[in-house]
């Protein structure tokens, strides 16, 4: 979990995009938007925005 701007926002690492940890987190709490940094490329999703790891320094 970060703060960013005024909003709490989960984070999650990854290297195997199948556990659902981040999904449920998110998915309990409606309005929540998630980040999950991991190999796979950049993708926005209702839920979910997915960060490449080499673009982690410059997303923020």
């Amino acid at each position: 979990m970060i703060q960013h701007g005024g909003e709490i926002v989960p984070i999650e690492a990854k290297e195997n995009l199948r556990a659902k940890s981040l999904f449920t987190f998110v998915a309990s709490r409606p309005g929540m938007h998630g980040l999950r940094f991991s190999i796979s490329d950049y993708q926005e999703q209702d839920w979910m925005t997915n960060i490449p790891l080499y673009a982690i320094s410059t997303y923020f």
